[in-house]
């Protein structure tokens, strides 16, 4: 190729860049609000900040909105509002205001087509609707022999280590807990983690080595693609926890086909399903919820399993391990709590307390609200569109009235953690979740 050729692509290629980087400045309908010129000018600068210095981002969204004020522009296309007055007109219910996802939020990971990453709103409320009857107040109700069952099998684990010196890993043990419980609710025989040995570390590995690729894969979309082309034998050459990532969905796979198969013979033989008890959410999702063909395919159901199984453990496993290790690292929380405990746990293994006993157990209730508050079960932004209306914030620094374009503004709002709690301290002590319980932070 001639090398005036070459030179040519790269000329077009900077102007190209240059171009943007105007129009991004001076021309973007998000051009006139604050923030760092870098950031406006390309998500590199975020990429830098949650790949080279491990996803602290967020803290630097932080120091902007204390230089910049309570809006601020904090990559090309997102803005952050640090107002918790404003959550409720961004996070809002269909019947208020259509509202969508970000299109490009966590595009790149390889899930694309899961209703947690459809950003259209018709289309998110279809997907979704066949997985809400599993995780309302109801079906949790429902899902409470299941969860005994895992709890007594989790504490049979544990006295097991007594007299041994072990060191326990408390979050291999509560990841290993909380993939179990999701992965009976989900599919028929799920891998047993907490059978395994010190809890299954590989899928603690497997689980953080993900969440850590989501920058490098969203910035690079294309790197995902490439990775799925590179044959496994090399892949675990190179990283061996892609072993478990390949055990996981493969068996998610080979579950999802055989719902599929199944049902496909019953429709042939004109059979009924068979009457049981409560099926499997993704037996429920292929016989039962009315989705279309194009949505019961094996590859998209395969990603729904495997966001299911990772996003239902993560989450639940760092709120638990975390309210563990502060109720063995003061004990008189401990005692607190175990005198709380003691009249509902009479008989306990043989006779189980509900979810609406323990319910009324306030100083319980405030420890979790609490571990809720400080463990974060995602410290990645949640954004939001809204395709049809404008927004107007006003400021709460200077009275200044903002206005957010309809569909082209991706919007998320910070809840400071000291906002709605800003009467007590951060920090934690043994009576400072029972002071704040209150109606409106029940809610968070």
């Amino acid at each position: 190729m001639s090398p005036y050729i070459g030179f040519g692509l790269f000329g077009v290629l900077v102007a190209q860049y240059v171009l943007r980087v105007i129009y991004r400045l001076w021309f973007s309908p998000l051009a006139g609000f604050p923030g760092p010129k870098l950031a406006a000018m390309t998500s590199l600068y975020e990429f830098y900040f949650d790949y080279f210095k491990k996803a602290t981002y967020c803290f630097e969204i932080e120091r902007m909105h204390k230089v910049y004020g309570p809006i601020v522009r904090i990559n090309p296309r997102e803005l952050s509002i640090a107002d918790s007055n404003f959550y409720d007109q961004v996070y809002v219910s269909g019947n208020t205001r259509r509202t969508q996802g970000y299109s490009q939020f966590a595009s790149g990971i390889g899930f694309e087509g899961t209703f947690f990453l459809t950003h259209t709103h018709e289309l998110h409320r279809r997907r979704r609707k066949p997985v809400e009857p599993y995780f309302s107040r109801l079906g949790v109700t429902r899902l409470e022999p299941l969860i005994n069952k895992a709890v007594e099998k989790l504490i049979k684990r544990f006295t097991s280590f007594q007299g041994t010196g072990q060191i326990i890993r408390l979050d291999h043990a509560m990841l290993a807990f909380s993939g179990d419980v999701i992965g009976h609710v989900c599919v028929e025989n799920p891998a047993e983690l907490m059978d395994e040995k010190d809890f299954s570390p590989a899928w603690y590995d497997l689980q953080h080595s993900m969440i850590k690729c989501i920058p490098l894969f969203t910035e690079f979309p294309w790197v995902i693609h490439l990775v799925r082309h590179i044959p496994s034998r090399i892949l675990l050459l190179v990283d061996p926890k892609a072993e478990c990532f390949n055990v996981w969905k493969a068996r998610a796979e080979k579950h999802i086909a055989k719902l599929i198969e199944e049902k496909e013979q019953r429709q042939l033989t004109k059979l009924e399903p068979a009457i049981g008890g409560r099926p499997t959410l993704f037996r429920y999702m292929v016989d039962e919820s009315g989705l279309p063909e194009a949505d019961l395919t094996v590859e998209r159901l395969t990603k729904e399993a495997q966001i299911l199984l990772g996003a239902g453990s993560v989450s639940t496993a760092r709120t638990l391990h975390f309210i563990t290790f502060y109720l063995l690292l003061n004990p008189p929380m401990r005692e607190r709590l175990e005198d709380e405990l003691r009249e509902t746990m009479v008989g306990w293994p043989d006779k189980q307390p509900s979810w609406s006993q323990l319910e009324k157990l306030p100083y319980l209730q405030a420890l979790i609200k609490e571990g809720l508050r400080h463990s974060h079960g995602t410290m990645h932004r949640l954004p939001r569109v809204s395709p049809d209306e404008e927004l107007l914030y006003t400021s709460a620094r200077d009275g200044k009235v903002w206005k957010i374009p309809a569909g082209v503004s991706e919007i998320r709002v910070i809840v400071p953690g000291t906002t709605v709690l800003a009467h007590v301290p951060t920090g934690t002590r043994d009576d400072r979740p029972i002071e704040i319980i209150t109606t409106t932070n029940m809610r968070m």
